[in-house]
């Protein structure tokens, strides 16, 4: 569902963005447009030297952000809001971000 002011997906926790209500191992949401908010808990660079690899957390739980096109430097504690599609690689859930604002 797409928030009209904005343009992006109505924003859910990280929580209901990567549940997996039937424990099949994937995302319910998986290849859905999400939009989701949290802190970066680890920073741009750590986890691949060239591509945007981060990971946030909002009060509900932790999902990584990838994206090989958004280059962003982006620092343990920065908040942001990210739009994408859920995915899943090796069992973990993660967002392929279209838009990543930093606020």
């Amino acid at each position: 569902m797409m928030n009209p002011a904005s343009g992006l997906p109505i924003k859910m926790t990280i929580e209901q963005a990567r549940i997996d209500k039937n424990f099949d191992g994937l995302p319910d949401k998986i290849g859905q447009k999400v939009t989701i908010s949290g802190r970066v808990t680890v920073a741009a660079g750590v986890f691949h030297p060239s591509e945007l690899r981060i990971f946030i957390q909002d009060g509900t739980a932790g999902i990584q952000v990838i994206s090989k096109t958004i280059s962003r430097n982006l620092q343990v504690g920065d908040s942001v809001l990210v739009a994408g599609k859920i995915g899943q690689n090796n069992g973990l859930a993660h967002i392929d971000a279209e838009q990543i604002i930093q606020y």
